[in-house]
């Protein structure tokens, strides 16, 4: 897989939608046992493994997205709980340190608003690390696709005053084959983005808080 995001200290991690769709499956459904966590999957991929389900936690445990801790179950029995880390956090956009990039909380509220609204439609939403070399968008979603992964870049744009910036936005993902979203406050901003964007190829949410 292409590298994808290059964290602060020089390691890179690359591009891997299966362990992303299974931090979103556990941000919807909480901490959960490796049975429930079975179950998710078998509604989205009815031909799925046991064992398949239980090596994607291992991957993301050793990726240091998800822990796994034991309790007691029924009769007393050992139950494997698998949870989510700060860092898992971090990638999906619900920890305070997303507020550092630009834009400030409106920026951090409608994105988090609109990652919601990717996520009901089957999205598995994360919010990739701006501190590497390579600009990042401000969020990628992917979905299942009969021939692999559906991938979409969404750039948030505030007021969209700087023209460059938002042509530069879509041309950094428009290069890596990526479908591009803006999600704006309202028309007005919209509007902005449609004359500097023009004719190319794109799509814009208004989102409402």
């Amino acid at each position: 897989m292409r590298d994808l995001f290059e964290v602060s200290d020089g390691e890179t991690d690359h591009e891997d939608p299966e362990i992303y769709e299974l931090l979103n499956i556990l941000l919807r459904i909480g901490s959960a046992g490796i049975s429930e966590i079975f179950e998710e999957y078998r509604k989205l991929r009815p031909g799925t493994k046991a064992s398949e389900v239980l090596s994607l936690v291992e991957r993301a445990e050793k990726l240091g997205f998800v822990r796994r801790r034991t309790e007691k179950g029924k009769r007393g029995r050992p139950k494997v709980i698998a949870e989510l880390t700060q860092k898992a956090l971090e990638l999906l956009g619900y920890l305070h340190e997303t507020s550092a990039r630009a834009g400030g909380e409106l920026h951090l509220s409608l994105a988090r608003a609109f990652a919601e609204r990717l996520r009901e439609q089957g999205y598995a939403v994360v919010f990739p690390p701006q501190r590497g070399k390579e600009e990042q968008p401000d969020m990628i979603a992917y979905r299942r696709a009969p021939d692999g992964w559906e991938e979409l870049a969404v750039e948030v744009e505030t007021r969209a005053d700087h023209p460059e910036q938002v042509l530069r936005n879509h041309e950094k993902n428009v290069r890596k084959g990526r479908k591009v979203i803006f999600a704006v406050p309202d028309e007005r901003v919209a509007e902005r983005v449609r004359r500097i964007l023009g004719q190319r190829d794109y799509r814009i949410e208004v989102i409402t808080l």
